[in-house]
């Protein structure tokens, strides 16, 4: 667009100065903070907002011992929890993990680790019919229903015509749940003596939320938990923190019962419950021109849980009020043990700090 803007200017004779990359990232999120800097360049206005932000983002990075990492993760009640589990049991982590591009290459992260690779949308099946000639061990092939027709289909084409020994796994949750819940066709079973299609189908646990309909939730029998942590360890889901014994979060659970199936103890069992989690942003009142608060502008900040709402505390404007929700939801980090959740008090506290 800079490009076509400067030709187009060029053409009708206006000689006026055009800025672009010059003062913007060619990569990543336009933020606030960003698009500021890259107008103090041209006017020179805005240097006290910038300011100000700086100062409020060294406080925030001082209490960064505090902000347990929080990495993406599949939903919980994602269907595609449950296949990768299903894959592990199975083959076991000889076999390699052919990966593609959707809301299930979140499958690479701890616990789950089910994949090996992840190139471009549609490679995961090419490579893994070019690995299936050079080793022994399975090789699996993990691709999305609507990857699977946009780019995957003259892949599987070709597998069957070089009769690789590949198991292709279709992760069909009736809907592009990665973009923004656009419709793609439906698929069907497929199997050959070469390569085998397995179509994992069940629908887009944020699909099936916004239905709206009551689901049966899932709880945590502490006199029968054992603390042995394998639904932790399996799944990753993270509706279960763990803290001494497992825990599901309410809000979070969908109800998809997969914790159910595997724990050994039986120590999981249902109840019916409705709930939903909310991160937004809201402006409202004159001069409003954008539903994103820049940072050190929010009058309020809601936070459901006590690191987040740290976490965001620079969004807070100097007089601004925060309002905290107690009640911690661990991250499957803390819940694998690969991190420690920092006591509340000293969030809390670190909350009053950072304003």
């Amino acid at each position: 667009m800079e490009r076509a803007t400067k030709e187009i200017a060029h053409s009708f004779g206006v000689e006026t100065e055009i800025n672009g990359k010059n003062l913007l990232p060619s990569y990543g999120e336009l933020s606030v903070d960003l698009v500021v800097r890259g107008i103090k360049e041209m006017t020179g206005k805005g240097s006290d907002y910038i300011l100000l932000v700086e100062d409020r983002d060294r406080r925030l990075e001082s209490h960064s011992d505090k902000l347990v990492s929080r990495p993406p993760t599949l939903c919980p009640g994602c269907a595609h929890r449950a296949m990768y589990v299903a894959l592990k049991e199975v083959l076991g982590d000889s076999a390699i993990y052919s990966g593609d591009i959707g809301c299930y290459t979140l499958g690479y992260l701890p616990p789950l680790r089910g994949m090996d690779t992840c190139f471009d949308m549609g490679a995961s099946i090419g490579f893994a019919s070019g690995l299936s000639k050079f080793v022994e061990t399975p090789v699996v092939a993990v691709i999305g229903d609507s990857t699977f027709f946009h780019a995957g289909l003259p892949a599987l084409v070709n597998l069957g015509y070089n009769k690789s020994k590949v198991i292709v796994v279709v992760m069909d949750n009736s809907i592009t749940a990665m973009t923004g819940h656009q419709p793609d066709p439906l698929t069907g079973l497929m199997e050959h003596n070469g390569p085998s299609v397995i179509i994992a189908k069940r629908p887009c646990a944020l699909l099936e939320s916004r239905r709206r309909e009551k689901v049966e939730k899932y709880r945590v029998l502490e006199d029968k938990c054992r603390a042995c942590r394998v639904c932790v360890i399996k799944l990753g889901c993270p509706a279960i923190t763990f803290k001494e014994k497992a825990k599901i979060v309410e809000d979070l659970c969908t109800g998809c019962g997969v914790c159910e199936q595997i724990c050994p103890f039986n120590a999981i069992v249902r109840w019916k419950e409705n709930g939903g989690s909310v991160d937004s942003h809201v402006r409202f009142g004159k001069g409003v021109h954008s539903g994103i608060i820049p940072k050190c502008k929010a009058d309020y900040l809601l936070a459901f849980e006590p690191v987040e709402g740290l976490r965001r505390a620079n969004y807070l404007s100097t007089d601004g009020i925060a309002i905290v929700n107690e009640e911690p939801v661990h991250p499957v980090s803390v819940s694998l043990g690969s991190e420690s959740y920092p006591e509340i008090d000293e969030v809390l506290l670190h909350h009053r700090i950072s304003q």
